[in-house]
């Protein structure tokens, strides 16, 4: 078992994932920001496939070598384009990446092949993530009406 020397987290939830790991376990924490973000020294990018397009990721050189193991944290997975990046980022500086931990993995049909083992809270398929998505959303609907009748406001559904 290789033990991880530092935790590097997505951006941007992935950055609350990570750093939460990462302080749990007295490990480094490491940013892969998305391209444009204010970011001090050279950069690796990776580009990336999206539904509807791509986009790239970055990571500042030095902050990894060729001793340093990796977990890449996220807040969940859909299609596993980012975390496929990010690993990607992770091994072109010499570092190993050992595996993914995540909270929610959305187990989506289109997943790419991800070749490391992944840590995770909350499995769901399609059907289940948009019961999850309708029930966060009444959710929202229930904690505005509350607010709106705090403040004496007459609720409406026009939330």
């Amino acid at each position: 078992f290789d033990y991880p020397t530092h935790i590097v987290g997505i951006e941007s939830r992935g950055f609350v994932v990570g750093s939460a790991l990462a302080h749990a376990m007295n490990l480094p924490f490491v940013m892969v920001r998305k391209k444009g973000a204010k970011y001090p020294g050279k950069l690796i990018e990776e580009v990336y496939d999206l539904e509807y397009g791509d986009d790239s990721i970055v990571l500042q050189q030095g902050l990894l070598g060729h001793t340093s193991r990796v977990i890449i944290a996220d807040d969940l997975i859909a299609t596993g384009g980012s975390a496929k990046a990010a690993q990607s980022l992770v091994e072109r500086t010499g570092a190993t990446a050992l595996g993914f931990a995540v909270i929610i993995d959305l187990q989506l049909n289109v997943r790419i092949d991800m070749n490391l083992p992944m840590a995770c809270s909350v499995w769901l398929n399609k059907s289940a993530s948009t019961a999850l998505h309708f029930k966060l959303k009444e959710d929202e609907r229930q904690s505005n009406a509350i607010a709106w009748r705090a403040s004496g406001r007459r609720a409406t559904n026009d939330f």
